[in-house]
């Protein structure tokens, strides 16, 4: 059903609530609608902190592109995705017709149902689109047949996924552009750490919008992040794969730039 972006990993979470999710009441069943389009907002700039905070790590691309969601938010997210799971089963939720591009949807990825958006028609199969995954920040294909629809008396109507990029520390070949092995590493880190969360430290110029396509616009800020003790930040400068911010940039020669030593295994 879904074709994955080669190099776009999804970290995996664990669970820390000890409260048992509720299943859905005949009653909560029989208040669902699906005939109207369901309505969800990304949290605004103005609701993030300024301070150091705890963070759940949800995804992560390479140093410029890592989302989290605040630790305090919890368990929130296990009774959406309790909910949202049951929905999805009723029959009424079934996507008769092609989806609007722009609306909100359920879709089955990686095992499981998440909630999102649809950008646009694949180019290459008439019958998948290219999807937003609004509490993961990612893009994914997904066929229609592993799409549903959203209840819209559902009281979950927020986005609580933020974006974030490492501060403080820049390409070793200077510009904007990251190595892949860059990349790579910080998958790994995250991977690694097996869903510790992470402590964000927002720099003074604070939060901004991400933007990407059509999705929603979520808070994010660049900033200090550290996890199992390390930050994560400077683990890139030892590992050769990141400047100092002001560091001057280092000769074509350098050994830095001619060969990349993996990063060593969290412990």
């Amino acid at each position: 059903m879904l074709q994955k972006p080669s190099g776009v990993i999804r970290l995996s979470t664990p669970t820390k609530s000890t409260t048992p999710i509720p299943s859905l009441s005949a009653a909560t069943t029989l208040t669902c609608l699906f005939d109207k389009p369901a309505t969800i907002q990304p949290m605004t700039v103005a609701q993030m902190p300024l301070t150091s905070f705890p963070a759940n790590p949800i995804f992560a691309a390479g140093p410029t592109d890592i989302s989290l969601r605040q630790l305090s938010l919890d368990p929130m997210p296990d009774y959406m995705y309790a909910k949202l799971k049951e929905e999805c089963s009723l029959p009424e939720s079934q996507l008769e017709s092609a989806p609007e591009f722009g609306s909100f949807y359920a879709a089955f990825i990686d095992e499981r149902w998440e909630r999102v958006q649809c950008i646009r028609a694949s180019k290459i199969d008439k019958q998948a689109y290219c999807v937003y995954l609004l509490d993961v920040g990612a893009f994914q294909y997904v066929r229609k047949e592993a799409m549903r629809r959203l209840n819209s008396t559902s009281p979950f109507k927020k986005m609580l996924m933020f974006k974030c990029k490492i501060g403080g520390i820049k390409p070793m070949a200077g510009g904007e552009v990251w190595s892949r092995e860059s990349h790579e590493a910080v998958r790994e880190f995250f991977e690694a750490a097996g869903g510790e969360p992470v402590v964000v430290e927002p720099s003074p110029s604070g939060w901004t919008q991400w933007k990407q396509l059509n999705a929603p616009g979520v808070p994010t800020c660049e900033a200090r992040l550290s996890c199992c003790g390390r930050d994560i930040g400077d683990w890139l400068i030892a590992c050769g794969l990141a400047l100092p911010l002001n560091a001057p940039r280092p000769s074509p020669n350098s050994p830095n730039l001619l060969t990349f030593a993996h990063p060593l295994p969290i412990v």
